[in-house]
């Protein structure tokens, strides 16, 4: 059954942070060439693309508009099939550390409501082991059987719990679990990008946040080295956790609802990507279920294949273009990346209606 959801005119004010503009983060970069060139030796591995995007750039008034188009990497439709492998040692071989991980019979977990379960469930696979993937008990059919195509037993769960003897494997951080840098990993699609834009530095970058690993790294990647390139995140209205937290000043938990953006429903920003949004995001907005689906109808009109978390970036581009343009010092000489990092999926079409909010 087809889900309502709210009509773009209603929605939370823009965050806006013009401190950012100074902010420069002293954490990015201090590896990415190392993990890149080990993830080049992945099954699969090939660069993604970037695309040009003449007919949004012409319409929202801008200089160029570019996708990094993230809906294929590593033979997975999301880009979180190069995070994961970061939580391994650099020097160390697939090869090698599958005999290892067979012999000790390692067995990897994860809990996810979007495209990390996948990812980690692909690794296991290259590696010979077995993976335990947790979802919430409303996930799509359709998410849980991409998981288990990847060879993973999968457990619908409605609670938290613990086992001893497991390798657990997260996209975000908390309490005790701070030590895999999975941010890292997704330096290469950063440094993909630069080469791919041939010195060109964009004006602006758009980010889709769930926890905010993603954001954490290309808010670092773009606020370091001299770069001075703003950001802006997007978040679904059913999960506004970092959006919340930048307006109360203070990382807090939101209650969350149902979205087709599944792989963005998350109700806490990570422990570790707190301080660098809080201080290096320039604009934060929410948007709704509508505007997501009518994004992905218009990119596969021009030929680019997508779900509703890769259509974020671009319908919070053409929202603050148009309502807050001066948050980001939008103007005809800018160039702009938005991040597309989620591949084509079924979801349930949201109906348009009208609601009034407050905030």
């Amino acid at each position: 059954m087809s889900q309502p959801k709210i009509h773009p005119l209603s929605r939370r004010r823009v965050y806006c942070n013009p401190q950012a503009q100074s902010w420069t983060s002293t954490t990015s970069g201090a590896n990415f060439e190392e993990i890149a060139s080990f993830q080049h030796k992945l099954p699969g591995y090939l660069p993604t693309k970037l695309i040009s995007l003449q007919e949004i750039a012409r319409q929202i008034g801008v200089k160029a508009v570019y996708l990094k188009n993230e809906t294929s990497r590593c033979e997975l439709p999301s880009f979180q099939a190069i995070a994961e492998q970061n939580s391994l040692p650099l020097d160390v071989s697939l090869e090698d550390l599958a005999k290892v991980a067979q012999a000790a019979n390692t067995r990897l977990y994860a809990a996810t409501d979007g495209n990390h379960g996948p990812a980690v469930a692909r690794f296991s696979r290259i590696l010979g082991i077995a993976s335990e993937i947790f979802v919430p008990v409303y996930l799509d059919l359709s998410a849980v059987n991409a998981i288990k195509s990847e060879g993973a037993h999968v457990e619908a769960m409605d609670t938290a719990g613990s086992t001893d003897g497991a390798v657990f494997i997260q996209d975000t951080a908390f309490k005790d679990y701070v030590m895999i840098p999975q941010v890292n990993g997704y330096g290469t699609m950063l440094l993909e990008m630069e080469q791919q834009l041939h010195g060109v530095i964009p004006d602006i970058v758009v980010a889709p946040v769930g926890v905010g690993s993603f954001a954490q790294a290309v808010t670092s990647h773009s606020k370091s080295r001299g770069r001075t390139t703003k950001v802006v995140t997007a978040e679904p209205d059913a999960a506004p956790c970092l959006w919340k937290s930048l307006q109360t000043q203070e990382c807090v938990p939101v209650s969350t609802s149902k979205t087709i953006m599944t792989g963005m429903n998350c109700g806490t920003v990570s422990y570790i990507s707190w301080p660098t949004l809080q201080a290096g995001v320039d604009a934060a907005l929410t948007f709704s279920d509508w505007e997501a689906h009518e994004d992905v109808e218009y990119l596969a009109s021009v030929g680019v294949s997508a779900g509703p978390c890769g259509a974020s970036t671009l319908s919070a581009l053409r929202y603050i273009s148009q309502h807050d343009p001066g948050c980001i010092g939008l103007s005809e000489d800018s160039v702009a990346v938005i991040f597309y990092t989620e591949g084509e999926r079924p979801y349930d079409s949201p109906i348009l209606v009208f609601r009034i909010r407050i905030f």
